[in-house]
């Protein structure tokens, strides 16, 4: 099959958990014999080859200067300008459509997938090109941007809702990396006759627990950010004590200005290998978010590396994390509670809990997650014809 993925980034131009799971996608599908290609923002237009894939990065009019994070000088963007963007998202552009016609009507896709929410691509218009052309298009929903803005306090999220359950109706299928995310579409009006769940993977294998090298500390990996909940973990470390230390992975201002116990450390970026290198030596990974998470990767990469997870109750993190380990949002002493918890477990009990918690992640894995997408782009094909 030859299939085209839109993505706002690509490697190695890794803003989150959205741009791993498409490479995962695209280098696993290329490897079963499928040709594929990504369409993607670029500083400047070039197609390169990246294992085995075929990236096309292109510059996207006003949001190389304004958005990219990957460069060191950015414009400011106002709010005028977010709602000129948001515009394009929804409705017609002739530079972001004829980007995107050019290259489906020059590689005759059998199918095309928008691979997250497009941000500054507009979206729109990468659907109504495939339409246009007669090619199946699906799109990804990782996150609840096509019904929610961050800015204006929510004011358009209802107008916003109406547009996206309007447009959504024209595409073949919507796809979510879990039922929470499905559901949060649904009952604000947005919905599809072809809707599936694939849920994420890790690329990695799952390993032994190395107990005895295990230091006292628990980590925090991911943006420093209120939403992601890091104030309720430092809060919680208070109530800890000097039980363990919580070393905190990522980047984000949220505690710029907090005031931390001598618990806290602050690490700062890593690159994904020296994360897993951390996770391995430690006790526990907190993933505390206070806001809807779409799935929570960093769950199975923890138990992938033999440390037990512990998770808020937001988002989709209860359809991955077993209920054990699950504290209520916001709760330090709940989430303080399972620290204690976990950090005093003896060896047997450790050992014991991450292999049940490695037996219940096996359908996580690389070549499950690569089966269903082959699976699901066939049936796009099929059902086109």
């Amino acid at each position: 099959m030859k299939i085209l993925i839109s993505s706002t980034y690509y490697y190695p131009y890794i803003s989150g958990g959205a741009e791993i799971s498409t490479q995962i996608m695209a280098e696993g599908l290329a490897s079963q014999g499928h040709d594929i290609e990504i369409i993607t923002n670029g500083l400047s237009d070039e197609d390169e080859l990246v294992n085995g894939v075929i990236v096309h990065r292109r510059v996207m009019p006003d949001y190389n200067i304004a958005m990219n994070p990957f460069l060191d000088k950015r414009n400011k963007f106002s709010k005028v300008n977010k709602l000129i963007e948001l515009y394009r998202e929804f409705f017609f552009s002739k530079t972001y459509y004829s980007i995107y016609k050019s290259l489906m009507k020059k590689k005759s896709f059998d199918v095309v997938h928008a691979s997250g929410n497009l941000y500054c691509m507009g979206r729109y218009n990468f659907w109504k090109a495939a339409l246009a052309l007669n090619i199946p298009v699906s799109q990804a929903i990782r996150d609840p941007k096509l019904v929610h803005l961050d800015f204006l306090n929510g004011k358009l999220d209802r107008a916003l809702s109406r547009v996206s359950a309007q447009s959504v109706n024209r595409i073949s299928s919507l796809v979510a990396p879990s039922k929470y995310m499905m559901n949060f579409y649904n009952e604000r009006g947005v919905s599809n006759s072809k809707e599936i769940v694939i849920p994420n993977a890790v690329e990695m294998e799952f390993i032994q627990s190395d107990y005895k090298n295990k230091e006292n500390i628990i980590l925090y990996v991911g943006r420093i950010a209120d939403e992601k909940g890091i104030l309720t973990l430092v809060n919680a470390m208070k109530e800890v004590g000097n039980l363990c230390e919580l070393h905190v992975i990522g980047s984000g201002s949220a505690l710029d200005q907090v005031n931390l116990p001598l618990n806290v450390k602050i690490v700062g970026f890593l690159k994904r290998d020296f994360v897993y290198e951390y996770m391995k030596k430690s006790k526990a990974v907190i993933l505390p978010s206070e806001w809807p998470e779409a799935f929570g990767r960093t769950i199975i990469e923890a138990v992938a590396n033999g440390t037990i997870p512990i998770g808020s109750d937001s988002g989709a993190i209860p359809e991955i994390l077993d209920e054990g380990y699950i504290f209520k949002a916001k709760n330090t002493y709940e989430l303080s509670k399972l620290i204690k918890k976990v950090v005093n477990y003896d060896e047997v009990m450790y050992i014991n809990e991450i292999e049940k918690l490695q037996g219940q992640c096996q359908k996580y894995k690389k070549s499950n997650y690569i089966k269903l997408w082959e699976n699901f782009f066939i049936s796009e094909e099929v059902n086109s014809k």
